[in-house]
């Protein structure tokens, strides 16, 4: 569960890097966790309504997409499925390891700051801290480590939700605060 535990926890900063590292760790860590499962005999996760559910949609969105004679739909629709079982395995892996979700706030919290220091030093000298220079035409977008990818505030927005989770759950673990 280490390795599983790093990658999952990566996934966020794989994500400034590109779709390419979060969608291998996802398959990897699927995988993985349908292996063990299997090699276990632990059978007690797919008992669960919500993952019955949820393969019961996948599989009429695989009907639909058939029907349609669309390819680019059957194949996005195909391995849909793998959200699902990268959700269930994320409450697995939080379940086992409680010191996960302290790691996780830990980076997410280092990638925030990250993020905030190098957009203002591009803010002020139009470039990030490794240099790269983005072409703002008409213009000025702050992009930080994305280089041309323009979704610096879409990642902010998406994964505050997370670290003020994180933070409040952290508060709460503590012993020595009594904060909520």
């Amino acid at each position: 569960f280490d390795l599983l535990s790093i990658l999952f926890i990566f996934i966020t900063f794989t994500l400034i890097i590109g779709p390419f590292f979060p969608d291998l760790f996802l398959v990897i860590i699927t995988l993985y966790f349908l292996f063990f499962s299997i090699l276990k005999k632990n059978f007690l996760v797919f008992k669960n309504n919500y993952l019955k559910f949820f393969l019961l949609f996948c599989l009429y969105l695989i009907i639909i997409s058939v029907f349609t004679y669309n390819f680019l739909s059957i194949k996005s629709s195909l391995f849909y499925f793998r959200f699902g079982l990268f959700a269930f395995f994320s409450s697995y892996l939080i379940f086992y390891n409680t010191n996960i979700l302290k790691n996780l706030f830990y980076l997410l919290l280092f990638i925030y700051l990250s993020l905030f220091l190098d957009s203002i030093y591009q803010y002020f000298f139009s470039k990030n801290i490794f240099g790269f220079v983005h072409d703002y035409g008409k213009n000025f977008r702050i992009t930080s480590f994305f280089n041309d990818d323009e979704v610096l505030g879409s990642y902010v927005a998406r994964f505050f939700p997370l670290l003020t989770f994180l933070l409040i759950w952290n508060i709460k673990t503590e012993k020595s605060f009594n904060f909520i």
